[in-house]
């Protein structure tokens, strides 16, 4: 017999869709591939995408979803992959658990993305500059000189869209409660970079949730007649 055993799948009733926005409380980091520009230059570039015409940032999809997992185990003190409740949420490739929650990468809203393009308060087309010592911890002296660290300011906001999918209601609810749980908590902690620091303080908000009940047929009937009908 192949190892590869087949598994039986249950049926998909429900996708929920979750939208909202992402608030920058303090400025974040969240680093890109890049050496720095120059002497006196960025030493740590945040990563951005082209989007509009331009480099702008941009918030990965698996960063965030990386870590609500990451704080939900500690939470619950288990290692990755320790978790049946969490796994069934955001997968476990190791005993072939498929996710149930899609990340979509964030970018800037379309408020914060012309804000931010005429700014004339930021060192850098839609970010700002932070100079940061790096202290030897033994000596308490500076070792290695200031670095340069780049950040999308406080006030700007994000798109936060993700998909859930479900198999019944009882599992719709207790995923929903779970990914709740899991945003809650880094609200009160941070996103990204040099969180010790003060960095990466995000607030969720405006949230909605929109359930797509894929077994009945007037939701197909809408799609074939453009006009999907939303419920929720």
């Amino acid at each position: 017999m192949s190892d590869n055993k087949i598994r039986e799948m249950k049926p998909i009733k429900f996708k929920t869709e979750i939208t909202g926005k992402i608030h920058i409380l303090s400025g974040i980091h969240i680093g890109g591939s890049g050496e720095a520009n120059s002497i006196g230059g960025i030493d740590s570039p945040v990563i951005r995408t082209l989007r509009n015409g331009d480099l702008q940032p941009y918030l990965p999809g698996s960063s965030l979803r990386g870590k609500i997992r990451s704080l939900l185990e500690q939470t619950k003190g288990v290692e990755l992959g320790g978790s049946t409740e969490i796994n069934s949420l955001f997968g476990f490739s190791n005993d072939n658990t498929i996710s149930k929650l899609i990340v979509y990468d964030s970018f800037l809203s379309s408020k914060s993305e012309e804000q931010l393009r005429l700014s004339e308060h930021l060192d850098m087309p839609y970010t700002e500059e932070k100079v940061e010592n790096t202290i030897d911890r033994i000596s308490g002296t500076s070792e290695g000189g200031l670095r340069h660290i780049e950040r999308v300011p406080s006030g700007a906001e994000f798109e936060l869209r993700m998909m859930l999918t479900c198999e019944d209601e009882e599992d719709l609810n207790t995923q929903i409660k779970l990914l709740k749980k899991g945003m809650s908590i880094l609200e009160k902690d941070y996103l990204g970079g040099n969180g010790s620091r003060g960095y990466g303080r995000v607030s969720f908000q405006d949230l909605k949730y929109v359930k797509y009940d894929l077994s009945s047929e007037e939701y197909y009937k809408a799609i074939e007649e453009n006009d999907l009908i939303i419920t929720e």
